[in-house]
């Protein structure tokens, strides 16, 4: 594992990984730990691709204008009220329990973040960063980080109507600035965010935790020390290249409630970008992408091989309450991107199959050749 000696770097190896994240275990990565103020935090995460939140985006908002701008930015607000939420603090220190939520972040997806203005009496809250995840790409970030600063600071402020916004400092450096929507001179796009995430579901933790050892399975915790992933600066990168984004498990369902086909095609062509890195070391791509899947925290992944037929089992795949819907399109432009791209072959999806049988959420996908 690449480390580099800045306060972001031992953060991240000393506090994320090792005390505040549990990583060794098998298709489930989760922050466990006890609050400043004593309480548990639990967290269910999986790990994705930068470059897929990138297309992602833009792709909805070439085809769907400051509509799709909106959806973005509100599936983010409610991904940042919610992952505050799930710090579990009491909003009675906001300022201390703002640095501690965004410590937490810098480790993962910032090179730097500084706070420089906590005004409560207008709620305003700015921050400086550096190397943001998505933002220092392309400028914006509506999911992630606008709408998800803005839900943290909603959730602290508890004001549901905060807006956030960008603005570009430098290259790569952009100052995120949270306050009252009717603060704000010129607002992008209408911002119609129904934040309904005051609690969350009783069977969250029981369905989403495992404390399975199974030393003949990947999990993050190996592909670090593979050097498979490396670190450095705030930057989590898969074979070097690939930036990788943690997150709750609420948003890759609600990920799923926007273009079906765009969320599929956008997961398709960054895996298959990814399976180049393998396809010519003699690796099976089936039996790498649910090995990978498992390490990234999608569940233990077993794939089963019937004729002209692969069918991949998942095992305590991230379970979130039925009415969050069930598209796993997602998960589905994984496997046929670094499949198709990885061995020549097409296949395309037949069926699927999922239910809770004890506390293990298993989903069955089934796949067919095409070519």
């Amino acid at each position: 594992m690449v480390i580099v000696e800045t306060d972001s770097s031992n953060f991240f190896f000393d506090r994320v990984l090792t005390k505040m994240s549990k990583i060794n275990v098998p298709g489930y990565i989760s922050s466990e730990f006890i609050n400043s103020e004593g309480k548990k935090v639990f967290e269910r995460v999986v790990f994705l691709p930068e470059d897929f939140f990138l297309e992602m985006e833009n792709s909805i908002i070439r085809e769907y204008g400051n509509r799709g701008k909106n959806d973005l930015y509100c599936i983010g607000k409610k991904f940042g009220y919610r992952f505050a939420l799930l710090f579990n603090f009491s909003g009675t220190d906001i300022k201390k329990s703002l640095s501690i939520i965004l410590k937490f972040l810098e480790a993962l997806y910032a090179e730097k973040i500084t706070i420089k203005e906590i005004n409560l009496n207008n709620k305003t809250i700015v921050i400086d960063t550096k190397e943001m995840v998505i933002t220092s790409k392309n400028g914006h970030g509506y999911i992630l980080p606008l709408g998800g600063f803005a839900g943290i600071c909603s959730y602290l402020l508890k004001d549901n109507f905060i807006w956030c916004r960008s603005t570009k400092v430098a290259d790569g450096i952009y100052e995120l600035t949270s306050s009252p929507k009717t603060s704000v001179d010129k607002i992008e796009f209408d911002i119609d965010c129904e934040m309904d995430l005051e609690r969350v579901d009783d069977n969250y933790e029981v369905y989403n935790s495992s404390n399975i050892k199974d030393d003949n399975q990947l999990n993050m915790q190996k592909l670090v020390e593979f050097g498979i992933l490396t670190y450095e600066k705030g930057k989590l990168n898969m074979f070097s290249v690939f930036r990788m984004v943690p997150i709750e498990i609420f948003l890759l369902y609600s990920m799923e409630m926007l273009d079906e086909n765009i969320i599929f095609q956008a997961c398709y062509n960054t895996f298959y970008k990814i399976s180049t890195f393998v396809v010519n070391k003699k690796i099976d791509p089936k039996t790498y992408i649910a090995q990978i899947l498992t390490a990234l925290g999608f569940g233990i992944v077993i794939v089963v091989v019937n004729k002209d037929r692969l069918v991949f089992n998942f095992t305590g795949y991230p379970w979130m309450p039925e009415e969050r819907g069930r598209k796993f399109s997602i998960i589905k432009g994984v496997i046929i991107g670094f499949i198709n791209g990885g061995s020549g072959k097409k296949i395309d999806l037949d069926r699927v199959e999922y239910k809770l049988v004890d506390k293990d959420y298993l989903l069955t996908l089934e796949f067919v050749y095409v070519n």
